[in-house]
């Protein structure tokens, strides 16, 4: 959560600082893949520290053997906003390393599906079908948030294989592994289904929302997945009208949440409850009150951005969840994927103006509203759109 503000507030020097630091826990975390779960590659668990913690820590909120895969999306980004071929090439050792353990990792379900075990959906849990609300679990196995990490660490390996035409043999291997994943599914109440099975929850306003991995900081739940959109809008309602989002950090994810959701007002909503109930006078997020936790910093300004621009799934959108409360405004230097940069100038709730940048050249889909249309930049180039 740190780092997500890193590439599209145009900070990405600090995303190199946690590759070096990530590349040096491979080794430790090659060790734990293979002593913990018998796998090759590496992994590594939720807590880790400069002495290159990767095992599991905290109790059964530290059993998460994905969070290696997890940590790979962070600095595949830098690529996506950078598309530094050279810095592809340099990880990619530990992008597959972190794809071979999840492929040994993964065992057959009563199904007959592929999944994760163990398994949790963090730190929430259910109540144990037949024991009338009596017993509560957390274990599992292939929580709906294991579904998604593993389905876009797949997506990481096969773009970055065809992007550096290399081990092609592994990336076909990756695909027929992923048609026996089980799929994210929805729930009889209409919202995004947590578990691999239908479970009641036994906190319904859960601070955390990890089956939303999906919808951000991922785009694997957009508009064009109009089922799991609607039931992500149902997730969230669910979660706020029970308490959610009483910490600072949960508070970001929803801004977050919102803005991807297109819906400004929302966003902004949660952004002035961020500030008002989660923010100390020195500006420090809060969680319980007085308990400082960078996150909620970081991820609030996270959905700033994510409000003013977006970039997923090939697509750059100006202004797609700009607020009634901000009518008149610019921002300078936010960027986009595939190595673009965008100034913004708004005026009475409406884009005026935007002057997209390019260093390495490039071509991208632009959507404002329902106005679409394609840019195709010379490195150094630049378009300017003015919106009469």
């Amino acid at each position: 959560m740190n780092y997500w503000p890193a590439e599209v507030c145009n900070l990405p020097e600090t995303s190199l600082i946690l590759a070096g630091f990530m590349e040096k826990l491979t080794v430790p975390g090659a060790v734990t893949a293979q002593k913990m779960y018998g796998a090759k590659g590496w992994t590594m668990h939720h807590l880790t520290d400069p002495f290159g913690r990767t095992g599991v820590a905290d109790g059964v909120w530290g059993v998460t053997p994905l969070d290696g895969p997890w940590m790979t999306f962070p600095l595949y980004r830098h690529f996506e906003f950078t598309r530094d071929t050279a810095y592809l090439r340099n990880i990619y050792p530990l992008l597959k390393g972190s794809a071979e353990f999840v492929l040994d990792f993964l065992v057959e379900s009563p199904e007959g599906y592929l999944v994760s075990n163990p398994s949790h959906s963090p730190e929430n849990a259910f109540f144990v079908p037949g024991t009338n609300k009596e017993e509560h679990a957390k274990l599992t196995y292939s929580a709906t948030t294991d579904i998604q990490i593993i389905n876009k660490l797949f997506d990481i390996i096969t773009a970055s294989t065809r992007i550096l035409d290399t081990d092609q043999l592994f990336s076909e291997k990756i695909e027929v592994i992923r048609k026996q994943l089980p799929p994210v599914q929805i729930g009889e109440n209409g919202t995004i289904q947590e578990w691999i099975n239908d479970f009641e929850e036994q906190e319904i306003g859960h601070r955390h929302m990890s089956h939303l991995l999906g919808l951000y900081p991922l785009a694997q739940i957009t508009p064009e997945t109009p089922q799991l959109f609607e039931a992500a809008q149902k997730t969230i309602e669910r979660r706020l009208s029970h308490g959610g989002g009483h910490v600072g950090w949960s508070r970001a994810m929803i801004v977050n949440f919102f803005a991807r959701l297109q819906d400004g007002e929302k966003a902004h909503e949660n952004i002035q409850a961020l500030l008002a109930k989660s923010t100390l006078p020195n500006l420090f997020d809060a969680v319980w009150t007085t308990l400082f936790q960078i996150d909620g910093n970081f991820g609030g300004t996270a959905g700033i951005a994510e409000t003013l621009l977006q970039s997923h799934n090939g697509i750059i959108r100006l202004l797609p969840a700009l607020p009634k409360a901000w009518p008149e405004g610019s921002v300078k230097g936010l960027k986009a994927r595939g190595g673009f940069e965008c100034d913004i100038y708004w005026n009475n709730g409406k884009l005026t103006k935007a002057v997209i940048k390019s260093e390495k050249g490039g071509q991208a889909a632009v959507e404002y509203g329902s106005e679409k249309f394609r840019i195709d930049l010379k490195p150094g180039g630049e378009y300017v759109y003015l919106n009469k």
